[in-house]
């Protein structure tokens, strides 16, 4: 049963793009390719790996497009095909050389509730400076496994070199976030 739920919903997704991709690309002449990147995918990921004891495979799906030989952007040719992936925030932040501070947690879960605005005002005072991030352990399901998330909320620290210096588990004050922050390097 859980097999057949699992072949239904990817179906179902594999449709819905399709749908999407036909609608938006409708009567054009050149191709697109919207490729899914499995290591990005997550929760998705996780379930089919857990139902079929095989990792996701990348899927592709290829639509007309249309793009006028005067398409051009900065005096270059419109690229022929577009690929859209699901984006690994923490991987993208760890690439720009600033501290960063991962907060992983879920939206209904009351200490990740009162961090919320605590990481938010956090983002705002060190923009520039640091990287605070609030990750969706629901969202970014192989992320959390990835890091070896056990208890939300997790807040994890990495100096600009993208090394981890410091996780904390359950509730954290914004004064000992500062404190952690400083002595990786912000001021």
């Amino acid at each position: 049963m859980k097999r057949l739920i699992l072949y239904f919903g990817i179906i179902l997704v594999i449709v819905v793009l399709m749908i999407i991709a036909t609608t938006v690309f409708r009567n054009n002449s050149e191709r697109v390719s919207i490729a899914l990147v499995p290591d990005t995918i997550g929760v998705i990921e996780d379930s089919i790996a857990e139902v079929t004891g095989q990792a996701l495979k990348t899927t592709s799906l290829t639509v007309p497009i249309e793009t006028a030989p005067s398409d051009t952007v900065s005096g270059k040719k419109v690229a022929d095909t577009l690929h859209v992936a699901v984006t690994n925030p923490l991987e993208s932040a760890l690439k720009k050389g600033l501290p960063v501070v991962a907060d992983f947690g879920r939206g209904t879960c009351v200490p990740c509730k009162m961090m919320e605005p605590i990481l938010e005002k956090l983002e705002s005072d060190f923009e520039g400076k640091a990287i605070v991030l609030i990750i969706d352990i629901r969202e970014y399901g192989a992320l959390s496994k990835k890091y070896g998330i056990t208890l939300i909320p997790t807040q994890i620290f990495f100096d600009a070199s993208g090394k981890e210096v410091f996780r904390h588990q359950g509730f954290m004050p914004e004064e000992d976030i500062i404190v952690h922050l400083k002595q990786i390097g912000v001021e």
